[in-house]
């Protein structure tokens, strides 16, 4: 084992810098958190968003058209899947 010594001064600009970064990833942890339970919508919101009643929703989850996931008992649909299925559909007009 080798014993490294600095001075104070240093360890003291090291310990700072090594707070600071941990903040940092603190910030960014928190952000993601946040933003990652905001790419989530209710079905009700779809079938507003997409203009289809629950039904045709419910026949679209059976039939793998859009992803979801079930966090206790409440169906979930991922925004960005939303809109891919929204751009895959879209004509282009001449």
């Amino acid at each position: 084992m080798k014993l490294i010594c600095i001075e104070e001064r240093t360890f003291m600009q090291l310990v700072s810098q090594i707070e600071l970064l941990a903040q940092i990833a603190e910030r960014l942890q928190s952000k993601q958190k946040q933003s990652s339970m905001e790419d989530w919508i209710a079905g009700d919101e779809v079938c507003r968003r997409l203009n289809i009643s629950k039904r045709t929703l419910q026949s679209y989850r059976e039939r793998g058209i859009l992803p979801f996931t079930t966090v206790e008992g409440k169906t979930l649909f991922r925004q960005k899947d939303i809109e891919d299925f929204l751009l895959c559909r879209t004509v282009k007009s001449e």
